[in-house]
């Protein structure tokens, strides 16, 4: 993740490490995709701000706000140059040509999978833009072409190298069915009317049960919008142009889905957060088709979807079954042990461990005074080895316990549960 590395480490220079600071570092990002987005219609505006997808990336320090905003850079700057032709409009056709190299650029070096969907975005421009077009537009620009090119090529030879490297994404899951309809569910926004990613994790299908009525509302408007806007479309677009671009994002998407089911890693919604600007733009298609219907039904339609898609983004981010994982909680705890002398596994990510303050002992190096064991997928051999803990701090078997080793060793030695967190399960003995 060159370009997202870079700034977010320059972010920490300026602001500091505290943990609210890291979280409000993509607010710059999400600004960079509202002013792209101020000469296009009102209705693209407010379906951004209302994306449960986006409320949910915003204050997370990963990449994905910074490819979000960089998509919407880059869906602004084909919308704006589809509609401007001629010498009155050479000024405003430059910075616009330039905006989306610029945006190409950033969304490809904001990771590998970036890179991808930047040249799906390329690719559906040269199919949907009309052939000459395309070559007058390139031709016109030819040095921003050139920059952008370099810059590319450097970011290509750089994936190349650290692919070569050895760098490769977790192995420990694979992507199936599931994982496709899961992207929709996320980057759709239905993830605030359902259940907890973590209810998801361990309960399957079974968790949604209980939100099957406002899963099928939200549904229901959602299929009006986007019919309504894919014919709203059809009516104002070149079919050809249409599906050709659809091919090209589809076979993108298809290249991903393909690679994570052969290398074992699971795709999420956030490893397509690009195509969120694709599917926000079809469903402001759809608005703006229904609300300029002049019917009482449609404008309903509309400002129910608008009044859900809002519910969903509040649940999402004050729900406690969408609460995010209780990291912080859990180091609290853990270092709360760990200060009376007792022996602490953590059985979690060790980066986050650090992060708030729990001292941690790797499993290959010396111990370290008053530090934590870090205890992930180890055999039950190792287990037995390991010092007999007085806390077990234990979150995603599917992750770090891969081998069901440490879930054997809680039902062996007697632990119970002394208290639970979001993704998370505290064990411990009774000390009577």
């Amino acid at each position: 993740m060159p370009f997202y590395m870079l700034y977010i480490w320059a972010w920490e220079k300026i602001f500091g490490h505290a943990e609210w600071w890291l979280r409000a570092a993509n607010v710059p990002w999400l600004l960079v995709g509202l002013l792209a987005l101020v000469r296009r219609r009102a209705e693209m505006l407010v379906v951004t701000i209302a994306s449960p997808f986006v409320w949910y990336c915003l204050d997370e320090a990963r990449p994905y706000a910074m490819q979000i905003a960089t998509s919407l850079l880059v869906l602004a700057a084909l919308c704006r140059l589809s509609e401007t032709s001629g010498p009155e409009f050479a000024s405003e056709e430059r910075t616009w040509f330039a905006l989306l190299a610029c945006g190409l650029v950033l969304l490809s070096g904001s990771s590998l999978l970036g890179m991808v969907w930047a040249g799906a975005a390329a690719g559906a421009a040269l199919v949907a833009f009309p052939r000459a077009r395309s070559w007058c537009l390139i031709r016109s620009h030819m040095l921003i072409v050139l920059a952008a090119m370099s810059f590319l090529i450097g970011l290509a030879s750089y994936y190349l190298w650290t692919l070569k490297s050895g760098a490769h994404p977790y192995s420990g899951a694979s992507t199936d069915v599931r994982n496709i309809l899961l992207v929709g569910y996320e980057l759709l926004g239905f993830s605030g009317m359902g259940p907890g990613r973590f209810q998801i994790r361990t309960g399957g299908l079974a968790a949604f049960r209980a939100y099957l009525i406002p899963l099928a509302v939200y549904g229901g408007l959602l299929v009006s919008v986007l019919y309504a806007g894919a014919r709203g479309i059809l009516r104002r677009t070149r079919q050809k142009a249409i599906i050709g671009a659809m091919l090209v994002v589809g076979a993108a998407a298809f290249f991903i889905l393909a690679a994570g089911y052969v290398t074992h890693f699971r795709v999420l919604g956030r490893h397509c957060a690009p195509l969120l600007p694709v599917l926000l733009w079809s469903i402001a298609a759809g608005l703006r088709t229904l609300w300029e219907r002049r019917f009482i039904l449609g404008r309903v339609l509309a400002v129910g979807f608008i009044v859900a898609s809002f519910s969903s983004c509040v649940s999402l981010r004050l729900g406690l079954r969408h609460a995010k994982d209780g990291y912080r909680e859990a180091a609290a705890v853990a270092r709360g042990a760990l200060a009376k002398g007792e022996v602490v596994w953590w059985n979690a990510d060790t980066v986050a461990a650090r992060f708030y303050g729990v001292l941690i002992s790797e499993p290959k190096g010396p111990p370290v005074p008053g530090g934590a064991w870090v205890i992930q997928n180890c055999t039950r051999e190792a287990l037995d080895r390991a010092p007999v803990p007085q806390l077990i701090v234990t979150s995603k078997a599917d992750l770090y316990d891969v081998t069901g080793a440490l879930a054997d060793y809680v039902a062996r030695g007697g632990f119970q549960t002394t208290g639970s967190l979001p993704a998370f399960t505290l064990w411990g003995k009774d000390r009577d």
